[in-house]
């Protein structure tokens, strides 16, 4: 009995699971290593990449293209100030000079010769069967002298023809020196018989209207100047052409005043050829 009971305690004795302390210890010390060795490797691989980019970077010739591209910078930087402080000078003188100009034009302007038509008329009373002819003065009306040509015509039209004024003023010769002040004269004759259907069909003034012009026959005197002055050429031009100014066959509306006319036949400025420059 004895001995079974004994057997017995033994049988139902509890197994100690729990592990001793070495055991422990062991454990925690192997996964501590194994975490330290992934440090090292990471550092290992860490100094090897730093050594790799070093030696690239801080190669002699990687350094002295580094100082290059640094100078270029550096330089370009530099230009690019130094061409915006040219472009800015550059703006500045040529507003300088612009303004030079325009002061030089408009003292030139105001100082040169000038040219200008200033009155014409009919020598005589014109009759039929004598020419007739008008007398046109000219001036020099600006500060310096002028070198002048003319050129002039007589015609007569029915209406204007189209383009520019059909005379060409001549080259030949010298051109004659006209000092301020200084003027002359042009004469310019119809030398065709004047015949009284021709005076009958003139246009009819003091009130004309210029789109008909092309409906009458009537006489056209017209000249042109071309001079030079401070080294600039220029040209006058002047155009009239004739009417019958009868006012006592005429009607004006009620309170208009009769103009002083000692002459029926009067020259009556033409739609163009009158410019000047």
């Amino acid at each position: 009995m004895k001995g079974n009971r004994e057997g017995h305690n033994g049988s139902n004795e509890q197994p100690n699971y729990e592990q001793s302390p070495h055991i422990l210890g062991d454990s925690r010390s192997n996964e501590q290593g194994k975490a330290n060795d992934r440090r090292e490797r990471r550092r290992s691989k860490v100094r090897r990449l730093w050594k790799k980019w070093r030696r690239r970077f801080f190669h002699p010739m990687s350094l002295f293209t580094l100082v290059l591209v640094i100078v270029a910078i550096l330089q370009w930087c530099t230009t690019d100030k130094q061409l915006s402080v040219m472009r800015t000078q550059i703006d500045q003188v040529q507003q300088q000079i612009d303004a030079a100009k325009s002061a030089n034009e408009l003292t030139a302007e105001s100082m040169r010769g000038r040219i200008q038509f200033t009155n014409a008329r009919i020598l005589e009373s014109i009759t039929v069967g004598k020419p007739i002819t008008v007398i046109l003065d000219w001036k020099n009306i600006g500060k310096s002298p002028a070198y002048s040509r003319t050129a002039h015509d007589v015609k007569r039209w029915r209406g204007m023809p189209e383009g520019g004024m059909p005379i060409a003023v001549s080259s030949i010769g010298s051109a004659g020196m006209i000092a301020p002040d200084d003027g002359g004269q042009i004469s310019m004759t119809d030398f065709k018989p004047v015949a009284a259907s021709f005076l009958d069909g003139l246009p009819k003034g003091p009130v004309f209207d210029i789109s008909k012009l092309g409906q009458y026959e009537t006489v056209y005197y017209f000249a042109r100047i071309e001079y030079e002055t401070i080294g600039r050429k220029h040209f006058s031009e002047w155009c009239a052409f004739l009417i019958d100014f009868d006012l006592a066959n005429r009607q004006l509306s009620p309170g208009v005043a009769l103009p002083i006319v000692q002459n029926r036949y009067m020259l009556n400025q033409c739609p163009k050829w009158h410019d000047a420059n």
